[in-house]
């Protein structure tokens, strides 16, 4: 998630400079202005994912989705975040690094 100028958090996505950089995770499904939990930091586990273990960053793709070093922004104007790592499949330490590369 990602503060808009609203100042409501809203699902990050690196594709463009406006919608980052990411600063919490949903613990869950948030409809759009309702309430709901966030992790700032620490560790989370989902036995719906099936990350490989190392560093997460944010998909340009899909927003409020995590990739693997293999899938992250690689296009030009694509915005490059690091927020996690996947201690293992269904385990994921959130600490996410504010700095931001816009890939050229």
């Amino acid at each position: 998630l990602y503060r808009k100028s609203d100042s409501k958090l809203w699902k990050a996505k690196g594709d463009a400079a406006i919608t980052v950089p990411a600063v919490a995770m949903a613990l869950g499904t948030i409809a759009a202005g309702n309430s709901g939990l966030v992790l700032r930091y620490g560790c989370v586990r989902n036995d719906g994912w099936t990350f490989t273990p190392g560093g997460l960053w944010l998909s340009a793709d899909t927003a409020g989705a995590m990739v693997g070093y293999a899938d992250k922004p690689d296009s030009s104007g694509n915005q490059v975040q690091y927020v996690a790592e996947a201690v293992s499949a269904t385990v994921v330490f959130f600490n996410p690094n504010t700095a931001v590369v816009e890939v050229p």
